[in-house]
Protein backbone atom coordinates (compact mmCIF):
# COMPACT_ATOMS: atom_id res chain seq x y z
CA UNK A 1 0.00 0.00 0.00
CA UNK A 2 1.52 3.03 -0.91
CA UNK A 3 0.56 6.12 0.98
CA UNK A 4 -1.21 8.81 -1.04
CA UNK A 5 -0.66 13.06 -0.73
CA UNK A 6 -3.30 13.68 1.43
CA UNK A 7 -1.73 11.13 3.97
CA UNK A 8 1.45 13.40 3.54
CA UNK A 9 0.01 16.64 4.04
CA UNK A 10 -1.72 14.90 7.37
CA UNK A 11 1.46 14.01 8.76
CA UNK A 12 3.44 17.02 7.99
CA UNK A 13 0.76 19.64 9.65
CA UNK A 14 0.69 17.04 12.55
CA UNK A 15 4.12 17.62 12.66
CA UNK A 16 4.00 21.43 12.18
CA UNK A 17 1.69 21.34 14.62
CA UNK A 18 3.29 19.40 17.42
CA UNK A 19 6.62 21.70 16.89
CA UNK A 20 4.99 24.78 17.17
CA UNK A 21 3.05 23.59 20.65
CA UNK A 22 6.55 22.37 22.17
CA UNK A 23 7.98 25.71 21.11
CA UNK A 24 10.59 24.84 18.57
CA UNK A 25 8.97 26.81 15.72
CA UNK A 26 8.76 30.49 16.78
CA UNK A 27 8.36 33.50 15.00
CA UNK A 28 11.76 34.83 16.06
CA UNK A 29 12.54 38.40 17.84
CA UNK A 30 11.27 41.55 16.20
CA UNK A 31 14.29 42.61 13.83
CA UNK A 32 12.44 45.91 12.89
CA UNK A 33 11.22 48.77 14.58
CA UNK A 34 7.28 48.67 15.59
CA UNK A 35 5.68 51.96 15.44
CA UNK A 36 3.50 52.63 18.50
CA UNK A 37 1.26 55.35 20.28
CA UNK A 38 2.64 56.91 23.45
CA UNK A 39 -0.43 56.54 25.92
CA UNK A 40 1.84 57.07 29.30
CA UNK A 41 4.61 57.96 30.48
CA UNK A 42 5.34 56.65 34.01
CA UNK A 43 9.16 57.55 35.15
CA UNK A 44 12.42 58.74 33.02
CA UNK A 45 12.63 54.73 32.06
CA UNK A 46 8.89 53.85 31.43
CA UNK A 47 6.49 54.39 29.11
CA UNK A 48 3.17 52.74 28.13
CA UNK A 49 2.09 52.13 24.12
CA UNK A 50 -0.64 51.04 22.49
CA UNK A 51 0.90 48.73 19.17
CA UNK A 52 -1.00 48.58 15.83
CA UNK A 53 -3.44 45.70 17.02
CA UNK A 54 -5.07 47.24 20.01
CA UNK A 55 -2.47 45.83 22.64
CA UNK A 56 -0.80 48.36 24.66
CA UNK A 57 2.55 47.04 27.07
CA UNK A 58 4.90 49.32 29.53
CA UNK A 59 8.26 49.27 27.79
CA UNK A 60 11.12 49.97 29.64
CA UNK A 61 13.58 51.71 28.16
CA UNK A 62 17.38 49.66 27.33
CA UNK A 63 20.12 51.19 28.87
CA UNK A 64 18.14 53.75 30.18
CA UNK A 65 19.05 54.66 33.63
CA UNK A 66 16.72 57.29 35.44
CA UNK A 67 16.09 58.14 39.23
CA UNK A 68 12.89 56.91 40.62
CA UNK A 69 10.17 59.57 40.63
CA UNK A 70 10.37 60.03 44.48
CA UNK A 71 14.28 60.61 43.92
CA UNK A 72 15.89 63.65 43.35
CA UNK A 73 15.55 64.99 39.50
CA UNK A 74 13.31 61.59 39.01
CA UNK A 75 10.16 63.43 38.02
CA UNK A 76 12.88 66.09 35.85
CA UNK A 77 13.58 63.13 34.19
CA UNK A 78 10.37 61.92 33.39
CA UNK A 79 9.34 65.39 32.25
CA UNK A 80 12.15 65.23 29.98
CA UNK A 81 11.08 62.22 28.47
CA UNK A 82 7.69 63.76 28.06
CA UNK A 83 8.44 67.00 25.99
CA UNK A 84 10.59 64.53 24.16
CA UNK A 85 7.87 61.93 23.20
CA UNK A 86 5.14 64.78 23.49
CA UNK A 87 7.38 66.51 20.57
CA UNK A 88 7.87 63.32 18.30
CA UNK A 89 5.78 62.85 14.84
CA UNK A 90 6.36 59.25 15.22
CA UNK A 91 7.68 56.96 17.93
CA UNK A 92 8.77 53.66 17.37
CA UNK A 93 10.05 50.39 19.71
CA UNK A 94 12.54 47.73 19.07
CA UNK A 95 11.83 44.99 21.54
CA UNK A 96 15.12 43.51 22.57
CA UNK A 97 13.25 39.91 23.57
CA UNK A 98 13.67 40.59 27.65
CA UNK A 99 11.44 41.80 29.87
CA UNK A 100 11.89 43.18 33.40
CA UNK A 101 9.25 43.59 36.45
CA UNK A 102 6.21 42.88 33.25
CA UNK A 103 7.77 44.88 31.46
CA UNK A 104 8.75 44.91 27.64
CA UNK A 105 12.73 45.52 27.43
CA UNK A 106 13.59 47.58 23.85
CA UNK A 107 15.45 50.66 22.24
CA UNK A 108 12.40 53.25 21.95
CA UNK A 109 13.12 55.68 18.67
CA UNK A 110 11.37 59.43 17.90
CA UNK A 111 11.32 59.82 14.55
CA UNK A 112 14.20 57.54 13.95
CA UNK A 113 16.31 58.37 16.68
CA UNK A 114 17.08 56.19 19.43
CA UNK A 115 16.50 57.56 22.82
CA UNK A 116 19.93 58.07 25.01
CA UNK A 117 20.76 58.45 28.50
CA UNK A 118 21.24 61.72 27.68
CA UNK A 119 18.23 62.98 26.59
CA UNK A 120 16.66 61.48 29.59
CA UNK A 121 19.13 63.19 32.49
CA UNK A 122 21.98 61.56 34.48
CA UNK A 123 21.70 58.50 36.21
CA UNK A 124 21.01 59.09 39.79
CA UNK A 125 19.40 57.40 42.91
CA UNK A 126 18.55 53.68 42.89
CA UNK A 127 19.40 53.74 38.98
CA UNK A 128 23.08 53.91 39.99
CA UNK A 129 22.37 50.06 41.54
CA UNK A 130 20.27 48.85 39.05
CA UNK A 131 22.70 49.56 36.01
CA UNK A 132 25.61 48.46 38.06
CA UNK A 133 27.05 52.06 37.82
Amino acid sequence: MTPTRNTFLFLFFLILLTLSLIGIVESGPVKEPVKVVVIGIYDGDTLTTRFGDGSSSSIRLRGICAAELREPNGKESRDRLAKLLREAKEVTVLPSGKKSWGRIVGDVFVDGKKITQEDVGPILGKGLEFCGK
